[in-house]
């Protein structure tokens, strides 16, 4: 690929967005799940940075393989978060779009499958 592919780059900035709003210090009463996983205390600069070192190499990627494999560990974050956010608030914003964005990732996965397959790089 000559550049980093557009729905690719587009994910990798909501990847930042959202490990922005994560980093604030403030509490987030409908993302507490994230921070306590079986007993374990995660803490709270975890996932920013999870999805912080996903999403920079995410946003810059010019190889289709790379970027197919980071598109499937956003849709795991994703989906954790909207699951945080459901199992906190039941349905509510943060749910819906984490929701949306992880189909979104899953799908710009596939395309990027195709298009490694398609530059023999597959």
């Amino acid at each position: 690929m000559l550049r980093p592919y557009r729905t690719q780059v587009l994910l990798g900035h909501a990847l930042l967005a959202l490990a922005a709003y994560l980093a604030v210090p403030v509490e987030k009463a409908s993302l507490w799940p994230l921070e306590i996983w079986g007993g374990l205390h995660i803490p709270v600069w975890v996932w920013p940075a999870l999805l912080g070192v996903t999403g920079i190499p995410l946003a810059r990627t010019r190889r289709a393989r790379v970027g197919m494999l980071l598109c499937q560990l956003s849709v795991i974050w994703l989906v954790t978060v909207a699951l945080a956010a459901y199992l906190a608030a039941g349905w509510n914003p943060v749910t819906v779009l984490c929701g949306v964005l992880a189909l979104h990732a899953q799908w710009t996965s596939v395309d990027l499958k195709a298009v490694a397959a398609a530059s023999g790089n597959g």
